[in-house]
């Protein structure tokens, strides 16, 4: 910057200063005048250490070679294969839905390919122990909101001293916290979010199809939007008691996971439980606001004796090898993580056409599809699916070599690597 620049930033900040003081801002005047000629006095300090850093390099390659004369150090581009990769991972969530989980799933995965991370993650959330126990160190942030200035400052601060190659921000959050930097940001979205959050991103990774197509439809450029799907654990782990839920051993088992929210339609299942034999009987582990209506509409039809509200459970593996059958009654469910966990862990599944569950599934190959919000409908297939064994056990096959093949760890840790490699090489 010149000196005329530099003059002329002092003189707006003079100007603005002048302009508020009608106006009983005098505060607002003195701050928006005090960051000018901080700005000013930083922009020298880069300077000053661009120049000193030219030096020092200048002079340490005419040491090494005396008969060799540099006029200046010729900055290359290095790709992912010359040197390590940096990554910095971003989640300003606290919550247990699947962005949150997969990302505590996807990060120790890459950790273990070999791709050196370090991740910022909301204070409370309970990620960093795990995350540490990978090896990964961990930054802990409020996370206020993207309008937060202190989480702001230290988000930034954080990211220019990892100095990462790639910052790629999860969810709305984090995203929209972020500044521009000399590193590649990508952002990762598991819903339909409100694009305005990923202003700052180069590129973005859609979980589904269906979210990949909607990036299209708001403009954004076929070459920056990638689809990677998730993965999920596959740790097989022994069948949790059914008398610990106060459960008989003799019924059939149905299990539901997710927060109970309006979008999960466990209103619509529990109407369907209530068309079913009495030897039929629901687990349902999750928690939200609807607890309370979700509790009083088994009481109204009469099942709250079949249900079991277990609150979230974190040893999901357990109850997916007691469950007789995994049921998916969603309005809106973008990809589905419970999905991949029925296949990957081999229950029998019945789910709505909700966008991710229809875009996985193969209707009568994979699973069984219903109707949104027809508990009729999910009632004959849930009483399907408890019948036919047989027909059941070959879906469950063809739902297992689907997910070993399209959908298993190795294969979505390759896709983000190749990712990561790609946009580095550009």
């Amino acid at each position: 910057m010149t000196a005329g620049r530099t003059h002329e930033r002092r003189v707006s900040s003079v100007f603005v200063a002048w302009r508020f003081r009608g106006f009983g801002r005098n505060a607002l005047a003195t701050i928006y005048a005090t960051f000018a000629t901080m700005s000013s006095l930083r922009a020298k300090l880069c300077r000053l250490a661009c120049l000193r850093c030219s030096q020092r390099q200048t002079r340490t390659v005419r040491s090494s070679n005396n008969s060799l004369q540099i006029d200046s150090v010729a900055q290359t581009k290095v790709t992912a294969e010359d040197r390590k990769m940096q990554i910095l991972q971003a989640l300003g969530s606290a919550g247990n839905g699947g962005a949150e989980n997969f990302f505590s799933r996807l990060v120790p995965a890459l950790q273990g390919a070999g791709i050196k991370q370090t991740a910022i993650v909301r204070i409370g959330s309970g990620r960093e122990r795990d995350l540490e126990m990978a090896g990964i160190p961990v930054k802990k942030m409020r996370f206020g909101s993207v309008h937060d200035p202190v989480t702001r400052y230290r988000f930034n601060r954080a990211v220019r001293n990892v100095n990462p190659d790639i910052l790629m921000t999860w969810m709305n959050r984090a995203s929209g916290l972020s500044s521009s930097g000399r590193h590649v940001q990508i952002g990762r979205l598991g819903g339909y979010y409100n694009l305005k959050y990923y202003r700052r991103c180069k590129h973005l990774v859609g979980n589904s199809k269906g979210i990949v197509n909607y990036i299209l439809s708001k403009g954004w450029p076929a070459d920056r939007v990638h689809h990677i799907s998730n993965f999920v654990d596959t740790a097989f782990e022994s069948p949790a008691a059914r008398n610990e839920f106060s459960t008989p051993e003799n019924v059939k088992l149905l299990l539901a996971l997710g927060r109970l929210h309006p979008d999960k339609a466990f209103d619509t299942l529990i109407s369907a439980l209530a068309k079913l034999p009495e030897d039929t009987w629901l687990w349902l582990a999750g928690d939200g606001g609807q607890a309370q209506n979700l509790r009083a509409l088994a009481s109204e039809l009469g099942v709250e004796d079949r249900i079991r509200f277990m609150g979230w459970q974190q040893n999901v593996a357990a109850l997916l090898a007691t469950a007789d059958v995994l049921v998916v009654p969603s309005r809106h469910e973008p990809l589905g993580n419970v999905v991949l966990e029925a296949w990957a862990h081999r229950v029998p599944l019945v789910a709505t056409e909700s966008e991710g569950p229809a875009e996985l599934i193969t209707d009568g190959e994979t699973g069984l599809l219903v109707p949104v919000d027809d508990a009729q409908a999910l009632a004959t297939q849930i009483a399907f699916a408890t019948s036919n064994r047989e027909v059941t056990a070959s879906m469950v096959n063809r739902a297992w070599e689907n997910y070993q093949k399209n959908f298993g760890r190795d294969t979505i840790v390759a896709r983000y690597r190749e990712l990561f490699e790609h946009v580095l090489s550009r």
